[in-house]
């Protein structure tokens, strides 16, 4: 299938009125959380979903929450002046794209997405990783766009990634 292009793509918050219920990834359990959890985790204030449209239909879906990382867990140098042992970040709790759509170009926007959320959040209050515990099949993704395995959590049934996000935007 051909790419589609990321202005044919529209991203939008999950809501009451979202119609959902034909979305199939590959995993199970993305699928029963986008249909069964998601709008509660909302409404309890742990996460927030953001549906990926194509020609209205939903192709993908992120989930975001706050977060923080372990210094001694992030590689290279401590950020001068930083005394507590946690960094500050936003977890990308879930990825998913359709099964239908895999391969078109969805995944990375959805990723590029959240990167340009997390920018717009760092401008409000302080957070510098981006951070994911992926699934291993997906470890070649996160890899793909630069983010660093967290070594320590190699062999764990969902890796820790993280994203320096200040080094992203070319600052040292």
């Amino acid at each position: 299938m051909d790419k589609i292009s990321g202005e044919d793509l529209r991203v939008r918050r999950l809501n009451n009125h979202s119609n959902i219920i034909n979305f199939c990834s590959v995993n199970d359990d993305l699928n029963n959380f986008l249909k069964d959890d998601a709008l509660l985790a909302q409404d309890n204030m742990t996460s927030i979903t953001y549906l990926c449209f194509w020609r209205r239909v939903v192709v993908g879906f992120a989930t975001l929450v706050a977060a923080t990382i372990e210094v001694k867990q992030v590689e290279g140098p401590r950020i001068d002046g930083y005394a507590p042992n946690t960094y500050p970040s936003i977890k990308l709790a879930r990825l998913a794209v359709d099964k239908n759509h895999t391969g078109r170009g969805i995944g990375p926007h959805l990723l590029f997405w959240v990167m340009g959320k997390f920018e717009k959040i760092s401008k409000e209050i302080g957070c510098r990783y981006l951070t994911v515990d992926s699934k291993r099949e997906s470890m070649w993704f996160y890899e793909k766009y630069d983010f660093i395995l967290v070594e320590k959590t190699r062999n764990k049934t969902h890796p820790t990634f993280y994203l320096d996000m200040y080094l992203t935007r070319g600052k040292k």
